[in-house]
This record gives structure tokens, sequence and C-alpha cells, in this order.
């Protein structure tokens, strides 16, 4: 024993500390703002200081929106049916939003998503609604790939007449992997 401490936890301790400096939670975030019925692209270039190990894909939408994000009054007015039905099928079969995303990695030439997704299914809290655990999303990133998120936003229309916007903010959420000789988890030294 090592003071009051198990020889075994303090070895598992130091063990921790030495993974620390080369493997260390990190999260990426990009923000877009998405005309209405038009198309926007973000693109997020991963830090060239590691590798990052992308675990978690979480988000939030705010709409009717200002392209700084801020809420607007005001009603949309698209209806979007549900995937499955159609507008004659039932009257409250409707998606809320028309926003979707498409993702790939063009660094490596790799789609990430099959074609375009709505984003209320990969998103939680999504559009300010109940918030669930982030979605599993595990993809290895080298350093300096670029990630390109493709937004689509098919409202077309509010009752308030502005140009608003779908204000988008990702979070990619997963661990930084340092090898020896790169920078490392600054706090990890402490």
């Amino acid at each position: 024993m090592t003071g009051n401490v198990p020889t075994s936890i303090a070895i598992e301790a130091q063990a921790q500390i030495e993974k620390g400096k080369f493997r260390f939670p990190f999260v990426y975030n990009i923000s877009k703002a998405v005309p209405m019925d038009s198309t926007a692209v973000a693109t997020l270039t991963m830090e060239r200081d590691a590798l990052f190990l992308w675990e978690h894909l979480t988000g939030s939408v705010v709409a009717p929106a200002d392209v700084n994000g801020i809420r607007q009054n005001g009603t949309l007015l698209t209806d979007f049916p549900l995937a499955g039905t159609t507008p004659a099928a039932a009257s409250n079969q409707y998606a809320d939003h028309g926003l979707s995303v498409k993702s790939t990695d063009i660094s490596a030439g790799r789609e990430l998503t099959g074609g375009f997704v709505a984003l209320g299914t990969l998103f939680t809290p999504g559009y300010l609604e109940q918030f669930y655990l982030p979605l599993p999303w595990h993809y290895s990133c080298r350093e300096s790939t670029k990630i390109r998120f493709e937004l689509t936003n098919r409202d077309t229309g509010f009752t308030n007449g502005k140009a608003l916007y779908h204000y988008v903010s990702f979070a990619l959420i997963g661990h930084k992997i340092a090898v020896e000789g790169q920078a490392r988890n600054p706090g990890a030294e402490a």
C-alpha cells in the first residue's frame, strides 16, 4: 500500500492520469442560420492537434429566428406530411418543421447520412422539445478532417412577413486522442 491507498488503486489512478494526457473529452460546436426555402452549408474542420473520436451528436434549432438565432414572433405557414402519410390520410399527421441535413466527411469523400435526414430525428432537444440522450454517433476523424453539413429548409413563409431563419446549433461530442509529441490536455498535467 502507498499511504492509505492500496497499490492497485494507485497504479490505476496513475494509468488514468497518463491516459488523460493523450485522450480527453472534447466538444466541437457549429451554428448556422438557414434561410426559408433554401439550403445553407456549414463546414467544420477538426483541429490539427489530435485525432477526434466522435461519439455523440446533438443539437437544437430555434425557429422562427433572425440571422443571429434570436427567436422572433411568427407562425410557420408550411406543413410537411410525416413519412408514410398523405395529407388526406389524417389532418394531424404533419411534421412541424421542414429542416433536414446531409452530412459528409469531405476529406474522405464519405457520406455520413443516407442523403437528407429530418433534423428532428437526429437532434435532442431539436426544436426545443423534450431532451433525450444525445444520439450515439461513432466516427473517427483524423487531424484537419472537414465535415460538411448541408441544411435544407423547406419552410416557405411566416405570418409576420419578415425574412426569417431556422437557427441550428450542432454539438459533436467525443474525445481527442493525441499521439506522443502532439498537444495534450492542458489540465492533465495539474
